[in-house]
């Protein structure tokens, strides 16, 4: 099991001061495996909060992640003494954990945006199983389409045309895919999040007994495991 959270469009400080009291709350390290971020962070300190929920963090830039500011993104280093530099975070990028391969992107260039077509294709593209896109001015969002999965967090912070703070912690096991959207008032501070569950499969062909094809390995990211 790998627990990844896919979040994004904070718009901090510049639309909202921060995320609702009840995703702090819960949102806490040790927690969670990987982070995947839709990117509209706006802030290089929102990065690096997130790198303290998880070990793994993947980025990409929204449309208001200016070039010009600080990268979001650190640039590996050879050594503990090494000078820390940055790189500029990427606008599309594909995942492996374990069996599925993750296509993830702010989708604010797709045409239309947030369109199931238009994902689909960019899907077929990078040839992925599961999407992790915005915008998240469209609002949370969980569904399977052409049999893949695509997963819009939403706004963190609540920055939508509902109004609702959003983010989605996906339960990875092998092939199949558990997703739990988690939405709140950003106004509220007392009031506790709500939760909806989705769940996915992939499709996996069966390979016909007389076939001797060899297919060769494909290099994306690298893979991800469980602990467990």
């Amino acid at each position: 099991m790998v627990l990844v959270l896919a979040i994004g469009d904070f718009h901090i400080p510049h639309r909202a001061a921060q995320l609702p009291a009840a995703f702090l709350s819960l949102l806490q390290p040790g927690k969670i495996h990987t982070v995947l971020c839709t990117g509209n962070l706006t802030l290089p300190d929102t990065a690096d909060w997130l790198r303290t929920l998880a070990p793994h963090v993947h980025l990409v830039a929204g449309e208001y992640d200016l070039p010009a500011w600080p990268s979001l993104e650190p640039t590996p280093t050879s050594g503990a003494s090494s000078t820390s530099t940055s790189r500029a975070a990427p606008t599309a990028r594909v995942v492996a954990i374990g069996p599925l391969r993750i296509g993830l992107m702010h989708g604010h260039a797709l045409v239309p945006a947030d369109d199931a077509d238009a994902l689909a294709a960019a899907a077929r593209l990078l040839d992925v199983d599961v999407v992790v896109a915005g915008p998240g001015y469209a609002g949370v969002d969980c569904y399977e389409y052409e049999g893949r999965f695509f997963v819009n967090p939403g706004s963190a912070t609540g920055v939508s045309r509902a109004g609702t703070a959003s983010f989605v912690l996906l339960d990875v096991v092998d092939t199949n895919v558990t997703a739990y959207v988690y939405q709140a008032d950003p106004a509220a501070s007392d009031t506790p999040a709500k939760i909806v569950k989705v769940e996915y499969a992939k499709a996996v062909p069966v390979p016909s007994p007389s076939s001797d094809v060899n297919h060769p390995a494909v290099e994306v990211a690298p893979q991800e495991q469980s602990a467990q």
